[in-house]
């Protein structure tokens, strides 16, 4: 008795379901589902201007608030994520030193409290990012897909091949999982 395989997506049965919500309130849930993602304070008991917001120069990860204490007093700042070697086996992949938070948080506050004072700086920058949007080729983003997609089928199919010749899997298996594979393949080729 052979075991039962899943059906593609052609022995699919496709019928119509009206909508639960309407396309706005979807819209909008997404849109706050995302900002939560984006902005969600982590258990912060005391929020911060910038908190979830930067990253590092350096090596682009995203910072953290921490704090120490001292005898004094708590001082809260922002760490890199790549600076801390217990997170990675090969220790930290960024050498950046922790930034007081009540500094950066006022060196931000003055900006944008200039960006306030002058609203042309903002209407500038709205149009430099359309301008770029506008520009941005979705052509160019596809290829990029289509380029992971096939190293990943690509891989996929060394791993069968591997499998076969150290005999992990039979000539049946493989030739039944390899067309897929193929078919893939030339679906992601970049035209």
């Amino acid at each position: 008795m052979t075991a039962p395989t899943t059906s593609g997506r052609e022995d699919w049965i496709e019928i119509p379901v009206p909508p639960i919500v309407t396309e706005e309130t979807f819209a909008l849930a997404s849109e706050r589902l995302q900002a939560n993602k984006d902005r969600a304070p982590r258990r912060t008991i005391t929020p911060s201007v910038v908190q979830g917001l930067v990253s590092c120069r350096k090596c682009s990860y995203g910072l953290y608030r921490t704090s120490t204490r001292t005898s004094a007093r708590m001082i809260h700042y922002y760490r890199c994520l790549g600076s801390d070697a217990w997170r990675r086996l090969g220790g930290p992949v960024c050498d950046s030193k922790p930034i007081r938070q009540d500094l950066l948080d006022e060196v931000v506050w003055r900006e944008i409290l200039k960006l306030l004072e002058s609203p042309h700086l903002i209407q500038e920058e709205l149009e430099r990012r359309l301008a770029a949007a506008r520009t941005a080729s979705p052509v160019k983003r596809r290829e990029e897909l289509l380029q992971r997609e096939l190293a990943r089928v690509r891989k996929s199919t060394e791993r069968l091949m591997t499998a076969y010749q150290e005999e992990l899997m039979s000539l049946d298996d493989l030739r039944r999982r390899m067309p897929e594979l193929r078919k893939l393949s030339r679906q992601s080729a970049p035209i």
